[in-house]
């Protein structure tokens, strides 16, 4: 098995890159599996002489996660870890966690939730998220790009990104809106012209390009921002 664990984010400064090592790198490592470390940046990258392969990008979070996946999928990793380097993961990651995993799905938390009854002790990822959690019997999921883990199954969803591919997938649901749209601003053009990415970004991108997301438990602190992953708990 080969695994690619990469950060992204605006710049890497100050990152507890031994605390990334004991709780992903060393455990799968330990346990038989190949590892490399990629990142995607703005600007500064303390971390560049440590890693296996470093990339420089204008864009945005999933903009960048799609530029650094298409450049370096020809390595033919097995699994992808994508994670912020300012999160700190409780749990550890090893052989036995990337199993259970699915392989048809990206797997992370979720930063909204409607669906069917669920519950996941640490599949939210932000604290007092119940007004977020809604009973339905479509499933409409916006995930939390903090962290999120993927086969090469899903690699599509990480296909060349820009301003034209959102515009492309938008009039493409203006034509047939789909059960997985959350707002009905994701159908309007204006709306993907603003230069900006959130989690709904994510939702869009991957959904449009047919891949969903499976929720997991994992426990987590965005340091830099207080949040913590909380219950999910729909009933």
């Amino acid at each position: 098995m080969k695994i690619l664990v990469y950060l992204v984010s605006y710049e890497i400064k100050n990152f507890k890159f031994e605390r990334m090592m004991s709780q992903i790198v060393n455990p799968l490592r330990n346990d038989g599996i190949e590892v490399e470390i990629a990142s995607c940046v703005t600007a500064k990258n303390e971390i560049e002489d440590k890693i296996d392969y470093s990339f420089y990008s204008d864009g945005m979070q999933l903009t960048k996660s799609c530029y650094l996946v298409s450049n370096l999928s020809k390595n033919d990793y097995d699994w992808y870890i994508k994670i912020r380097p300012d999160l700190n993961v409780k749990n550890i990651i090893n052989k036995k966690f990337i199993e259970g995993l699915s392989k048809e799905k990206i797997n992370a938390r979720c930063r909204e939730y409607s669906g069917p009854p669920i519950y996941r002790r640490y599949g939210f990822s932000c604290l007092n998220g119940g007004n977020w959690q809604k009973k339905s019997e479509i499933e409409q999921i916006i995930p939390d790009d903090q962290i999120y883990i993927f086969h090469k199954n899903c690699i599509k969803a990480f296909e060349e990104l820009n301003q034209d591919i959102y515009l492309k997938y938008c009039k493409k649901l203006c034509e047939k809106k789909e059960f997985w749209v959350k707002y009905d601003e994701w159908l309007i053009e204006d709306y993907w012209l603003k230069d900006l990415e959130r989690e709904s970004s994510h939702a869009f991108i991957w959904y449009s390009r047919g891949i969903c997301v499976n929720i997991i438990d994992l426990s987590c602190i965005l340091e830099s921002r207080g949040f913590r992953s909380d219950v999910l708990k729909v009933e």
